[in-house]
């Protein structure tokens, strides 16, 4: 597997409110990885769909761990126009490619809610 397609950038998420206050998320960069794009199959997209959920893109990365639901990811993609656009992390999965390596499935959700000034990029 080729990771061709850009590279993505991942937050963590973490609350940085105090005890007892309403929740407020910051987002910390985990790390940078290149990535394959995947295509959103049926199956995928009907499973998100029963959870009100909407799968825009599948990434490939090589093996990562420490990414979970509702973290953040940004892309700098090689071959079309979409960087800058926040995405937020749907589901996890750990795999193995055609040649039998160990990869990481992501799938991301566009996510306006999540506020840009939040992301520290550190």
């Amino acid at each position: 597997m080729r990771f061709d397609a850009g590279e993505v950038t991942f937050y963590k998420k973490t609350n940085v409110a105090g005890k007892g206050l309403m929740p407020e998320a910051q987002y910390s960069r985990l790390f940078v990885a290149c990535y394959a794009e995947l295509t959103v199959g049926v199956f995928r997209f009907n499973q998100a769909k029963q959870n009100d959920a909407r799968v825009d893109l599948l990434l490939r990365i090589p093996r990562a761990y420490g990414l979970s639901p509702g973290d953040a990811a940004t892309l700098a993609p090689y071959s079309h126009a979409t960087a800058g656009e926040i995405y937020s992390v749907y589901q996890v999965q750990q795999t193995e490619d055609e040649d039998g390596l160990p990869v990481t499935d992501v799938s991301l959700m566009r996510d306006d809610g999540i506020d840009a000034s939040k992301i520290i990029d550190a």
